[in-house]
């Protein structure tokens, strides 16, 4: 599971340029599952389905076995990408 995560990060790292506006996304690794944080999520076109207790932001989890919807992905990241991220105001 870590291995096809790793294998996504760098997919995601090579389709977005660096950004210099601090951390958008953190992960979280579970026994089942992963879960992908966005700082902003709701703040994007079409928000990472799971609510927080913060209320701007958003996560996915991906599950062993799941299929990935990899051009969504690629779009919160070009968009999280252009958001203040984690120490930027």
């Amino acid at each position: 599971m870590l291995q096809r995560v790793a294998r996504r990060r760098e997919h995601l790292r090579a389709a977005v340029p660096p950004s210099r506006n601090g951390w958008c996304a953190g992960m979280h690794c579970y026994a089942k599952y992963v879960k992908v944080a966005r700082l902003h999520g709701a703040r994007l076109s079409s928000p990472p389905p799971v609510a927080s207790k913060d209320k701007n932001a958003r996560y996915f989890h991906i599950h062993e076995g799941d299929v990935l919807d990899e051009a969504q992905l690629r779009k919160w990241v070009k968009q999280a990408s252009k958001l203040p991220g984690w120490g930027k105001a």
